[in-house]
């Protein structure tokens, strides 16, 4: 095995080792406090599309004080808050399509909710109107975005040329799930993820609302255009949605054909 390749097997196992021993502390913390309904630390659950409608970007649950690990929003997985939760700052999804989120101005602060909503409504004109890539904006909105934060975006992409290649990549990937009716956890997908490392990010609001938290905008918007029930890793729960965990954990076993989900899944 090439010297690069056994270097990146050793950072994956390493990484993996730190996500276990997060976990037992989060999961030990949040059992003994809140009882076995509690979340666990990069929980995979399986959310259909109806039930996350709205997004909240980290910044917006940072500036209210809910992130406990500001430096990484991810780091929030599995905490739980009794504090106010900013619903009136959530970002229907409905709205990405409509002019508030253009391809040609720009607000000032480029904030992460409109970037996000920029690109649903990228790939909704693109895989449901039938437009062109180049047509919808999004290469020119992120070039632009390249040269305002000075690198690279999107996985590495520093050039059209690099966009090109990345959104084609993305048009086999939106075949491919639509080929299968179904999204694949990153175990399927041969990848070392623990738990669920790598979804799509939600997070559980008062009384159980399922909310956006943010990043991977193509697979959400995925999901959202075909309609499938997508994998995804529990961030932020208010005190109030606990409850609703059960009825989510159930929902993700049936989704999944699977009597029990696997402890280490959980």
């Amino acid at each position: 095995m090439p010297a690069h390749r056994e270097i990146a097997k050793f950072f994956s196992f390493s990484r993996r080792r730190i996500h276990k021993l997060r976990a037992f502390r989060r999961d030990l913390a949040n059992t003994l406090q809140y009882g076995p309904a509690a979340p666990r630390y990069a929980e995979q659950l399986w959310i259909k599309p109806e039930q996350c409608s709205s997004f909240i970007p980290s910044s917006v649950l940072l500036s209210v004080g809910l992130l406990k690990c500001s430096e990484n929003p991810r780091g929030n997985t599995g905490c739980v808050s009794s504090e106010p939760w900013p619903v009136s700052h959530a970002i229907p999804i409905h709205t990405a399509l409509s002019e508030k989120f253009t391809v040609t101005d720009y607000p000032a602060d480029l904030s992460a909710g409109y970037i996000s909503m920029l690109k649903f409504r990228a790939c909704h004109d693109h895989w449901v109107k039938g437009m062109s890539w180049q047509d919808t904006g999004i290469y020119d909105f992120l070039l632009y975005l390249i040269s305002y934060r000075g690198k690279p975006v999107d996985g590495g992409c520093q050039t059209k040329a690099d966009l090109i290649a990345r959104y084609d990549k993305l048009d086999a990937v939106f075949e491919t799930i639509q080929r299968d009716g179904r999204f694949k956890t990153k175990q399927e997908l041969g990848e070392n993820a623990f738990r669920g490392r790598g979804c799509i990010y939600v997070h559980i609001g008062p009384q159980g609302e399922v909310f956006w938290g943010q990043g991977a905008q193509h697979r959400f918007s995925i999901a959202h255009i075909l309609n499938l029930p997508f994998p995804a890793m529990l961030g932020m729960t208010h005190i109030t949605g606990i409850p609703a965990l059960k009825m989510l954990r159930r929902e993700a076993q049936l989704l999944r054909g699977v009597e029990e989900i696997p402890v280490e899944n959980r």
